[in-house]
């Protein structure tokens, strides 16, 4: 039987942890690297909808989403590339042209942001036995 360490929550082989301290991009990186994890990668409409359900009326999280270089594409956390997406209305914008990092806005939809704003964060990993 699969399952997750205490404070994670578990979904479809995965386990989620919602960090609860506000951290750059690149922090919150290394502390969901630092349990074993990555950012998480949101590979779909049902876990979009999964983690939706965690988030409350203020919630900003960071996911594993980040712009290569100077151009449109975005990979995730796994090197991935961005086939699903979830992004707002006019995203991504790049305003003031450091917008290089996604993040979960309350409602859900995706937005991209300067990678030094300090947001929470989700991690994502595979569920242990």
């Amino acid at each position: 039987m699969l399952s997750c360490d205490n404070g994670w929550y578990y979904r479809d082989g995965s386990c989620y942890f919602f960090g609860n301290s506000a951290e750059t991009f690149e922090d919150s990186r290394i502390s969901c690297h630092a349990l074993g994890s990555l950012l998480v990668v949101i590979n779909g409409a049902d876990e979009q909808a999964y983690l939706e359900g965690f988030l409350g009326q203020t919630d900003h999280f960071y996911i594993g989403l980040e712009r290569v270089g100077e151009t449109t594409s975005w990979l995730w956390d796994d090197s991935s590339e961005l086939w699903y997406s979830n992004w707002g209305l006019g995203e991504p914008s790049n305003d003031g042209g450091d917008e290089d990092c996604g993040h979960l806005n309350p409602g859900g939809k995706w937005n991209d942001i300067s990678c030094t704003t300090q947001l929470n964060y989700v991690c994502e990993k595979s569920a242990g036995t």
